[in-house]
């Protein structure tokens, strides 16, 4: 039973009307009661079911090997593969004795490797053979696993210098591999090879006395700028 608004109601209509709440409200917790127990039945069976059970052993794939590759934007660089857990890591031919720039990818990281070479004018026996690629790579992978503190080193052949440059525009770079997005190392990769005479008695690992180093640098680096000046001037003609 209702009452309007304007009227006041009498003592017998608004007990009744709270019993009518108390009865719906009662029902209501009832109504919530019987679901939590019948959910906590099904839940009590579904673990008996588990311990009776167990489930079968789901097979495992193994993770296809790591590798360093790249799927990069047509930049006129040949692009590279490099497998890292290899021994022997096998990339495209280099163009030995040749300036070029490389792409490797490594976890979600690529690395930007510009390859340059001194004065070879003994270095015709070496060509690009295998034990040249071999040494190459070695050194790359030596490269990369001191980014934080490169030094200056000799394979059999070989005086590698190495150093890092800012990757100017680096930010407009993009590389994706399959449906993974790569992000670029902020510094260019300079690798610097000279042959052993130039420092005969550097050995493995060993620095190399810091005015030799910085005469390859300095000098590296003026063959990069006029590289870039030469780039530009083509670009504005």
């Amino acid at each position: 039973m209702a009452w309007k608004e304007d009227e006041e109601p009498t003592v017998d209509e608004a007990a009744k009307q709270l019993r009518q709440y108390e009865e719906s409200l009662s029902s209501s917790l009832q109504a919530c009661v019987s679901a939590v127990e019948k959910l906590s039945e099904k839940v009590h069976q579904l673990e008996e079911n588990l311990s009776s059970s167990p489930p079968e052993p789901t097979s495992v794939q193994r993770p296809k090997e790591n590798t360093w590759e790249n799927h990069l934007p047509d930049h006129g660089v040949s692009p590279a593969r490099l497998t890292l857990r290899k021994k022997n890591m096998p990339l495209k031919p280099f163009k030995y004795l040749l300036p070029e720039t490389r792409f490797l990818h490594a976890g979600r990281l690529v690395y930007k490797f510009k390859i340059r070479y001194g004065s070879f004018k003994s270095a015709s026996e070496l060509d690009n053979t295998e034990s040249t690629v071999k040494e190459l790579e070695e050194a790359i992978r030596v490269i990369l696993g001191n980014l934080d503190d490169l030094h200056p080193f000799s394979t059999d052949h070989f005086t590698v210098f190495p150093y890092l440059r800012k990757w100017e525009r680096v930010s407009k770079m993009r590389f994706k591999h399959k449906n993974v997005h790569l992000s670029p190392y902020p510094y260019i990769c300079i690798m610097y090879l000279e042959l052993n005479s130039f420092q005969q008695n550097l050995s493995f690992g060993k620095e190399v006395h810091g005015d030799s180093y910085e005469l390859v640098k300095r000098r590296n680096e003026m063959s990069e700028s006029t590289e870039m000046e030469g780039n530009s001037e083509e670009e504005e003609s």
